[in-house]
């Protein structure tokens, strides 16, 4: 009878190894998945990362392109404003060429004056509109 109690001592034994053997195989399949996952989530990790290091490249040369644009449309604006400025000196010489015409020697230098003044002033609009063209001309 020992015989037969060492053989099912044994046999148990066994039966415990083969449980456990399976515990420790479903184990490894279920680390082995993990580790298939982590490698999918590192991959992707890396393609998204790659994605949003060209996307912040694209927003760089946008931002570029913007400050470019804002200051070809500050250029553009003092522009204005210096065609508007000599519009006015313009007006101001025409005026006062009228009152040389008229011989007004009252209004003549009164006239030359003003005449002047708005030159002046259209000449510093252009000056700052050209300046401000060199600065949208100047590369970002």
């Amino acid at each position: 009878m020992t015989e037969f109690k060492m053989l099912d001592a044994i046999a148990a034994e066994i039966g415990s190894l083969t449980v456990e053997n399976s515990k420790f195989r479903r184990e490894i399949e279920l680390l082995q998945n993990e580790v298939e996952l982590l490698k999918q989530r590192a991959t992707d990790a890396d393609t998204n990362f790659e994605a949003i290091r060209q996307d912040a490249g694209k927003l760089r040369q946008a931002l570029s392109e913007l400050r470019a644009n804002a200051a070809q449309l500050r250029a553009d604006a003092a522009q204005m404003r210096a065609n508007r400025a000599q519009g006015l000196a313009d007006e101001k010489q025409q005026a006062a060429d009228q009152d040389l015409q008229q011989q007004d020697s009252s209004q003549i230098t009164s006239s030359q004056i003003e005449a002047d003044k708005a030159q002046d002033w259209a000449d510093q609009a252009q000056a700052r509109a050209d300046i401000a063209q060199r600065k949208a001309d100047e590369p970002q």
